[in-house]
């Protein structure tokens, strides 16, 4: 969410207050344990229909096709569930009435799409109420009067429920046409024109006048038109040039033509595609349940035949036997009830004839297809959408997500309930019962996805304003971090941390060079450019070669990165597999009551193993107190570094190995073996390599300096601490933040929020002031609940920046048993930015796939950062968003960063080629991978 308008402007409310405030609706502010509650709700509700579906089914699948024919079990059972479906669809209702009239009488203003969205959402839970209404009297009914499941009030209700599902499904294609946005089936008749070339060519004369015309319609040429004109006029100059006058007014009328034509063409659009609906799916439909209607009133005649026993259809005063089992009679009387068994006990033939089966499948077919335009809807609507800048169309975005992800698995269980509950063994009682009594698996989950969409759709009565503008404070965020602490100081609110794009463009340029660091092929990313973007001087890579766990520490006078790489090699691949959990040290907590922190025990190996962890925080308490680098204690785990602190023979030979997988791929992508000979060819290269390296270390030292050591005795804002990492890497730096925040104190210094400045007088006799930031990319969940608690009290400015449907990001959670901690960011190759979503919100961008592809960072994170910058210029801009790019590309580091690292000139453009990397549109899978992997190969 963009920093965007004030939120007294969102809740529509003018700079004075004279207007009337607008409908808020539960979906723009709903509370993470609201939506956590309402989803978990549909998850049991899901559980509780697929019960139903496995008990009816496997009932089906036993010998007795008259099973429920002969006790009421399938009544007792669902009987309870239709009670609690009528009440929970009856009390939404009720709860939406009481806060319409609450609007009413406060004089609330609806927008237009408010209205729509509401009113297609309360019809469609209207419509489920009498549709469980009619389910629970025919269960009803048929438990208290024995054997009248053929009654006709029973063929009536059967009848109209199903009707009920008809309108359900034909409101639900046309709500979904009706969250396409202004302008969509405008948009999408020109990409389909571009696509026709003989069409193309047939129009591309008049679509350009409509354009040139709507162009100078709305530009400043018209303006400047309107001076011309006002100035002639007042010097009498007015007839100097009729023709040019005469000639902007029919440019300016033929807009306005064009303009009104295509308003039309709209309209007719809207509605044609609804007839459309309603034609071909709706009445067809219709027509078949008549028609099954009719064969079920008809009590057996025509090819209905069977649907119900007469023992005496075969005359007056002769039994038709065949409705009871031999020897289950004892007398011939048949007006003597009591000669004959229980009408429970008979042989009842439901087996219907080959029309009403061919009708059934019909009905069967026209309802799928009628969910799956429903889906091309959504499809439509969510790619229109996509388009468009997000903050302006939220809550349509979030109805339009949230009614996929609800109404996509209850069209999936109505097709799961007619498969199993009716096709399957078709001529027997058990599925007329299930099915043409209701479909109890279908029922429930309608009833739910209706009851839980209208409660996130409700109009709010006199919400919380506090927490309203709490909720929009939070989702802003600053582009740069010079914008940062205004921002902070006009929000008020310290405790809270602040989202910066200009630092999450840093930490994953960190995050990727860690991934470089020792291949000296690699053009995008630098060390002597990631010194120059973090303001720092000195430099030391750190790594542990028994789970390759490796770690970049860069510092200045003001500032300290510490970057960890994530998975690129066997090593770490199994890090990540280890996903059993262990507890996090110092052990505290109730295992038993989930208080107890847990870990990934993969990750928390890859950090603690062979005490990497206790090297790494020892070289940043160094950093801290102030010791030259030179003057710093020597480790053996110092890989790379300055000042002297070098393992040449380390260092080369995973430059070598860098150089040997290069040759390697460059071979196999030739489809070429590579020749034994190359090895000497390899080994000088490699050779090359290190002392080109060392000679690059040499003159980022010679060229930042080397006696500059941090300094926190003179502070006019804290020293500041980003960590930053990537997948393996980004869930090692929440093990070290936690570690590194706890051990603060025990050194001599305390945390501060960042971005805000220190105050003199206050900061007199007290500890130096310390700030932590993690900003973490596809990182996966580290821990619980508990230690994902604790992380957020230890280092509250954390973020967890998520690409899309990235696989390690989105999945693992495994349940219960780990949380993400930190703040999550949501970023789309769309050019979407997403701060601090809610939980609601979080879950409706998340679909039923996930791609490792949109995990890699070069190859996904990467691109989907430079599509949000691309987007301020290009179409989807957002508040600030244009000034921000013209301010980064000021920076000759930060524009290095823009055009190596996302392919982007400062303007925005995108670059066409990088040397010695493809742009990030055109990258492969396979190429991305490679090039994240050059370095960890080595053990």
């Amino acid at each position: 969410m963009a920093p965007g308008p004030a939120p007294s402007r969102r809740l529509g409310r003018s700079a004075g207050g004279k207007k009337r405030q607008r409908v808020v609706l539960k979906l723009q502010y709903i509370s993470d344990r609201e939506g956590k509650l309402l989803w978990a709700c549909k998850w049991v509700t899901l559980a509780v229909a697929l019960g139903y579906l496995i008990w009816g089914l496997r009932t089906k699948l036993r010998d007795d096709g008259n099973f429920w024919m002969n006790n009421n079990s399938l009544q007792a059972a669902t009987v309870p569930a239709a009670s609690l479906c009528v009440a929970a669809a009856l009390g939404t209702l009720l709860l939406l009435a009481r806060r319409l009239w609450w609007c009413a009488a406060h004089g609330k203003r609806w927008a237009p799409r408010q209205r729509l969205v509401v009113g297609f959402t309360a019809l469609s839970l209207f419509l489920q109420l009498c549709s469980v209404a009619f389910w629970l009297t025919n269960m009803a009914y048929t438990w208290a009067r024995q054997c009248s499941w053929f009654h006709k009030a029973v063929d009536w209700m059967g009848g109209l429920q199903w009707t009920v599902f008809n309108l359900i499904f034909a409101l639900n294609t046309i709500q979904a046409a009706q969250l396409l946005p202004t302008g969509a089936w405008q948009s999408l008749f020109e990409g389909l024109r571009l696509r026709l070339p003989g069409m193309h060519r047939s129009q591309s004369s008049g679509s350009e006048d409509h354009m040139d015309s709507k162009g100078s319609d709305s530009g400043s040429e018209c303006k400047g038109s309107v001076g011309d004109s006002e100035a002639a006029a007042a010097g009498g100059g007015a007839s100097e040039n009729p023709h040019g006058w005469a000639a902007e007014q029919m440019a300016a009328f033929t807009g306005a033509t064009a303009d009104l034509a295509a308003s039309l063409k709209e309209v007719l659009v809207h509605w044609g595609v609804r007839l459309c609906i309603l034609l071909f799916f709706f009445v067809p439909t219709q027509i078949i349940i008549s028609l099954l209607l009719h064969q079920v009133l008809s009590d057996g005649d025509g090819e209905w035949d069977g649907f119900s026993c007469d023992p005496t259809r075969n005359g007056a005063n002769t039994l038709d036997f065949s409705c009871f089992p031999a020897g289950e009679y004892s007398c011939d009387d048949i007006t003597n009830w009591e000669c004959y068994p229980s009408c429970t006990q008979w042989d009842w033939d439901c087996a219907p004839g080959s029309r009403v089966a061919a009708l059934t499948w019909a009905l069967g077919g026209l309802m799928t297809g009628a969910a799956l335009v429903f889906l091309l809807m959504m499809w439509l609507a969510l790619r229109q959408l996509g388009r468009r800048p997000y903050c302006e169309y939220r809550v349509q975005n979030l109805a339009a997500r949230l009614a996929l992800r609800t109404r996509v698995p209850t069209y999936v269980m109505f097709v799961l309930s007619m498969i199993c509950l009716w096709y399957v063994k078709l001529d027997e009682c058990n599925s007329y019962l299930q099915t043409w009594l209701g479909l109890p698996p279908f029922q429930i989950m309608m009833t739910a996805t209706c009851v839980l969409e209208m409660l996130m759709l409700m109009p709010s009565a006199d919400p919380d304003q506090a927490s309203m503008l709490l909720h929009d404070s939070l989702q802003q965020f600053a582009w740069t971090e010079r914008e940062a602490t205004p921002m902070l100081e006009e929000r008020g609110l310290e405790e809270e941390p602040l989202f910066c794009f200009e630092t999450a463009l840093k930490a994953a340029y960190y995050s990727l060079h860690v991934y470089r660091h020792f291949n000296p092929a690699s053009t995008v990313t630098s060390i002597a450019n990631a010194l120059a973007l973090s303001r720092c001087q000195h430099y030391e890579w750190l790594r542990e070669p028994g789970h390759d766990s490796n770690c970049l520490l860069m510092w200045g006078k003001h500032s300290l990165v510490i970057a960890f790489r994530g998975t690129a090699s066997v090593k770490n691949i199994k890090a990540d597999l280890k996903a059993w959990r262990t507890a996090h040290q110092p052990r505290r907590g109730s295992f038993w009551t989930g208080s107890m922190p847990l870990v990934h025990s993969g990750f928390m190996q890859s950090w603690e193993a062979d005490g990497f962890n206790q090297r790494v925080l020892g070289r940043i308490r160094e950093i801290l107190e102030g010791k030259a680098h030179a003057d710093m204690a020597h480790l053996d785990c110092t890989l790379d570094g300055c000042c002297g602190h070098v393992n040449q023979e380390a260092k080369a030979a995973l430059i070598g190995a860098a150089v040997a997988a290069a040759a390697k791929a460059t071979a196999k992508a030739a489809g070429k073996k590579p020749a034994d000979g190359d090895a000497e060819a390899q080994a000088a290269g490699a050779t090359a390599a290190a002392a080109a390296a060392a000679a690059a270390a040499g003159d980022v030292e010679a060229g930042h300096g080397s006696t500059v050591a941090a300094d926190l005795s003179c502070q006019a804002q804290p020293f500041r601490i980003l960590l930053a990492g990537h997948s393996l890497g980004g869930a090692m730096t929440h093990l070290c933040g936690i570690d590194l925040a706890r051990a603060l104190p025990e050194w001599g210094f305390r945390q501060a929020p960042a971005w805000l400045p220190l105050d003199e007088e206050r900061e007199q006799g007290r500890l130096p002031a310390v700030s932590i930031s993690t900003y973490t990319f596809g990182a996966p969940r580290t821990g619980n609940h508990a230690y994902a608690r604790d992380y957020g009290q230890a280092v509250p400015d954390c973020f967890s920046i998520i690409n899309g449907q990235d696989a390690v990001a989105n999945q693992a959670k495994f349940l219960v048993l780990f949380k993400r901690p930190g703040k999550p960011v949501l970023l789309s190759r769309r050019g979407d930015l997403i701060v601090r979503p809610s939980t609601i919100e979080h879950t409706a961008h998340r679909t039923s796939g996930t791609s490792l592809k949109q995990h890699m960072l070069a190859g996904s994170y990467c691109p989907s950062m430079a599509s949000v910058l691309r987007a301020q210029v290009s179409g989807k801009p957002m508040p600030g968003g244009a000034e921000a790019l013209a301010h980064l590309g000021e920076d000759e580091a930060m524009a290095e960063l823009l055009e190596r690292m996302l392919g982007l000139h400062p303007d925005g453009s995108s670059v066409g080629g990088l040397p010695g990397r493809p742009s990030p549109s055109a990258a492969s899978f396979s190429q991305v991978l490679a090039e994240q992997q050059p370095s960890g190969t080595v053990g």
